[in-house]
């Protein structure tokens, strides 16, 4: 499973989510959990080793934006790959891509992927489970699983995190 799921975000092909319900399914929501944050974390790990590698310092200069994100980022490096890490509104190759250009050092990029990957890998993992169950309580899979604990409290934990940029701005201009 965790080599899939690092195939499948050096690639970058969709489906690391789905790949933690699997998880979820086949292993329980810990283990399919810790398979899924090994799996993405390896991938994000092959990316950043691929991109630093042909990186040569980018732009000569940098256009405005680049250089304000690049600046803030060097000001908090923890806290912005943090950040990225835990809010799985950002495509998740791309900031891996983005983190090794701006320069992170190799130890905060690896600590942060892992531990910022922990909450989503849960709630992922915590749907296969879920599902899991219901199949061995021979239940029909349908949406009104949906509905039951099991199942919703994790998606209201993947509406929290996806709302966490809100009010991070919301924060930032009060």
């Amino acid at each position: 499973l965790w080599l899939t799921i690092a195939t499948l975000i050096v690639t970058g092909l969709p489906g690391s989510p789905l790949m933690a319900v699997v998880g979820g399914l086949l292993f329980g929501t810990i283990e399919g959990a810790v398979w899924s944050v090994l799996g993405d974390t390896t991938g994000a790990i092959v990316l950043y080793a691929l991109t630093r590698r042909t990186v040569t310092g980018g732009p000569a200069k940098p256009g405005a934006l680049i250089g304000r994100l690049k600046a803030g980022f060097l000001a908090h490096p923890t806290s912005y790959c943090l950040f990225l890490r835990v809010v799985p509104v950002f495509p998740f190759t791309a900031t891996s891509i983005a983190l090794a250009w701006l320069g992170c050092r190799f130890r905060t990029y690896v600590w942060t992927t892992a531990a910022g990957l922990v909450p989503t890998a849960v709630v992922y993992s915590a749907i296969g489970a879920g599902f899991e169950l219901a199949l061995k309580e021979q239940r029909k899979l349908s949406l009104d699983l949906l509905s039951e604990p099991r199942f919703l409290w994790p998606l209201v934990g993947v509406g929290v995190l996806a709302l966490l940029p809100v009010v991070f701005g919301v924060r930032r201009k009060g």
